[in-house]
């Protein structure tokens, strides 16, 4: 069942589909393929854009604040180009249909103004280390069923050193919470903990056995883990754009089978929920 669009996109219900921020592939949900294979570097120049970042183990998480008017509803799509102009790959599922690193995330009205958050992993993204690039963030609005440009600014960042693309360890945070849900019913084995793993991925659109090595080290962590709040506050770090109700019917579909303690199960998918409504501490 095809959660990932609920999960991500928050409000916003043409977002389309993928992890961390509404990932951009072909699929708009109110656009069509054409929207999604529009020529980014045909979109005016015209939106003033500032950004804040935080990194954690594996990726940054940018907090875009746009200075000009946005036309809402919007999202906003992100593009790395390298020194000479050219856009940087990306590894699957942020990457386009040609191999190129693209990522979006809604945009939202807050008391300062037009923000954006996102996160991106650096092991998704195809460079050498260290790395100069620009960020170029194109705005995106709905109108009357279509995607339109709006506009696009630039930003320049630098990157750390490059790291290759764990997804198992992108996805930790959700498996962690999956994990509290298996839990109900003892300590989840390897072979349960790959199932619900592999279930998770291919929803976020990452395909394929994971590792056993990185399912060994996820074991570990999900017989000890750490407390609630500290795993929701990775997860909303993360994920910024999820959608309670969508991660807890994810969660369900992911972690529940026969043997569960189905009171038990649904106990802490409701501590889960609650959680992820509580407000962030500032």
């Amino acid at each position: 069942m095809a959660y990932l669009k609920q999960a991500v996109a928050g409000g916003v219900g043409y977002a389309v589909a993928g992890p961390a921020g509404a990932l951009l592939g072909v699929a708009l949900a109110g656009g069509d393929s054409d929207d999604a294979g529009y020529d980014m570097s045909d979109i005016p120049i015209g939106v003033h854009v500032e950004e804040q970042h935080q990194n954690d183990e594996l990726g940054r998480r940018w907090s875009l604040h746009f200075l000009s008017e946005i036309p809402a509803p919007a999202f906003a799509r992100v593009q790395f180009r390298n020194d000479s102009g050219q856009p940087l790959g990306g590894h699957a599922p942020f990457a386009d249909a040609g191999g190129t690193f693209l990522a979006a995330a809604p945009i939202g009205r807050h008391n300062d103004g037009w923000r954006s958050v996102l996160y991106l992993p650096f092991g998704a993204l195809q460079y050498t280390s260290p790395k100069h690039i620009s960020l170029e963030v194109s705005v995106w609005s709905q109108q009357r069923g279509k995607l339109h440009p709006a506009g696009k600014g630039t930003l320049e960042a630098n990157l750390p050193a490059a790291t290759t693309w764990q997804p198992a360890a992108f996805l930790q945070p959700l498996v962690s919470l999956g994990a509290r849900v298996m839990m109900t019913s003892g300590q989840p084995t390897q072979s349960q903990l790959a199932t619900m793993v592999e279930y998770i991925a291919s929803e976020f659109g990452i395909l394929g056995p994971v590792r056993a090595s990185a399912l060994s080290a996820m074991l570990v962590h999900a017989n000890h883990p750490p407390p609630l709040r500290d795993t929701i506050e990775r997860a909303r770090f993360r994920f910024p754009n999820l959608n309670h109700t969508a991660v807890v019917a994810l969660l369900s579909e992911a972690c529940f089978s026969d043997d569960h303690n189905a009171t038990a199960a649904r106990a802490a998918l409701s501590d889960i929920a609650t959680s992820l409504t509580e407000p962030r501490p500032q």
